[in-house]
């Protein structure tokens, strides 16, 4: 679901810059993960699966957090989204 990156760098990643750009629009916010470290979530699901009897497979997404909570972007406009030298993508948000 994303470019991959070095372990060392996502163990670290509690504080983002984030850089958004929409047309002329940029926005540049400093993004940090609600539990301090975006891992935390995924061993906590891990063990409370695994209690159940369940497991993740390969392949399987999981979303750990959102670093900034919600950030109103227009619709049906490429938008550009730069997670502090972690990644980019780019993105239009069509609606419905």
């Amino acid at each position: 679901m994303g470019p991959e990156i070095e372990k060392s760098l996502a163990y670290s990643a509690s504080n983002i810059a984030l850089s958004l750009q929409q047309g002329e629009q940029q926005q540049n916010v400093v993004g940090e993960h609600p539990c301090d470290l975006p891992q935390n979530p995924l061993y906590w699901l891990v063990n409370h699966l695994s209690e159940r009897g369940i497991s993740l497979q390969a392949g399987q997404a999981i979303i750990t957090g959102s670093y900034y909570g919600v950030v109103k972007m227009a619709l049906d406009v490429p938008l550009k989204l730069e997670y502090g030298g972690l990644g980019r993508f780019d993105v239009t948000f069509i609606a419905r």
